[in-house]
């Protein structure tokens, strides 16, 4: 099972620099796995680039409606949240220092570990840094430096 970020998630719905390259990728997973906390990110990113005015308001309602879509045909296989959660994102912070991770990616990454995924993408440079870290095989789509 291939954990997909919402830093890379985002690439299928708003067009942004590898987003090809991510579809191809994760048309050919065959378990694309996300957590319920990538859906309120998705939508939270893409009302974000609308409000920005890279998005028209056209625009913003597709892509959400075309995640949504997908989520309910099961493209995405939601990962329920842990119970312990907040801890195993406390124990990911702890065994990924002195990599400066962020909350929320402590939580994807969390997640990913909790339910045994074996592969983990992201667009996140410090983010594919600590996964590296905790074992998963990185798929990254960020351009090169």
């Amino acid at each position: 099972m291939d954990y997909i970020d919402t830093s890379v998630l985002l690439k299928a719905y708003v067009p942004e620099p590898d987003s090809e390259r991510f579809v191809t990728w994760a048309d050919a997973v065959a378990t694309r796995c996300i957590s319920p906390l990538s859906a309120v990110e998705l939508h939270c990113a893409i009302h974000r680039r609308q409000r920005m005015g890279l998005l028209s308001l056209k625009q913003r309602t597709s892509a959400i409606e075309a995640f949504d879509a997908e989520v309910d045909a099961e493209l995405y296989r939601v990962l329920p949240w842990p119970a312990r959660g907040f801890d195993e994102g406390r124990a990911a912070l702890e065994n990924c220092r002195p990599i400066a991770l962020r909350a929320l990616d402590a939580l994807h990454l969390a997640v990913a570990l909790h339910h045994r995924c074996t592969g983990f993408a992201t667009a996140d440079r410090v983010q594919a840094q600590a996964a590296r870290r905790l074992g998963f095989k990185v798929q990254t789509f960020f351009l090169s430096a």
